[in-house]
């Protein structure tokens, strides 16, 4: 819908952009009468005609960019390029922060190392905060959750902290909310001690 909309909005017929775009590609339009076409370009000054030849204008050439935007295929990003070249080691000291035991709602703190990866490849195409802010602010969420009673009531495992789908499908992260308070300098007690969990 994206391709269609672009080109009604600058007031053109798909046959005249599949014109346009057959004279780009220097290939012969089937199917149109070629010579309505042409004219109806020329007057919405989206070519121009020199000697015998018609030429595209800047706008024209433009729109097709635009247009064949829409159908590149984006390389996905590795995890080195999203969160840095190191991350392996910023994943397990992410880990290390949450206790290795079940929490009250029965799930195991630390989730499945791929699911905290996979979360993290979202949180960084969405955030851009860096590692040292997300550990800091994992350590002040379990500190909150370590002195409630009984400890770890509600508080969230580590990948549904990075991102969860609530039932309404949208999607919340609690870690990008404590991030925020860290990166606005808000007090908090930095009680917790990352080494305390280690295995």
């Amino acid at each position: 819908m994206d391709l269609f909309n672009l080109i009604l909005k600058e007031k053109l017929s798909p046959d005249e952009f599949y014109t346009l775009f057959c004279m780009q590609e220097s290939i012969s339009p089937l199917g149109i009468n070629i010579h309505k076409e042409l004219r109806t370009l020329m007057t919405g000054g989206w070519i121009i005609k020199k000697g015998d030849d018609y030429k595209l204008t800047p706008a024209s050439v433009s729109l097709i960019q635009q247009v064949e935007g829409f159908f590149k295929v984006q390389k996905k990003k590795t995890s080195n390029q999203l969160m840095g070249s190191d991350y392996n080691k910023n994943l397990e000291a992410y880990q290390l922060i949450f206790p290795k035991k079940k929490l009250p709602s029965g799930k195991a703190a630390r989730s499945a190392p791929s699911n905290v990866e996979t979360n993290f490849r979202w949180f960084f195409e969405k955030h851009n905060y860096s590692w040292e802010t997300i550990l800091k602010a994992t350590a002040m969420y379990l500190d909150e959750y370590e002195r409630k009673s009984p400890p770890y009531l509600y508080m969230r495992t580590s990948a549904y902290f990075i991102r969860k789908t609530e039932l309404d499908k949208s999607i919340v992260s609690d870690l990008a909310n404590y991030c925020d308070i860290v990166e606005s300098g808000d007090d908090f007690e930095q009680d917790h001690i990352f080494s305390e969990n280690v295995v």
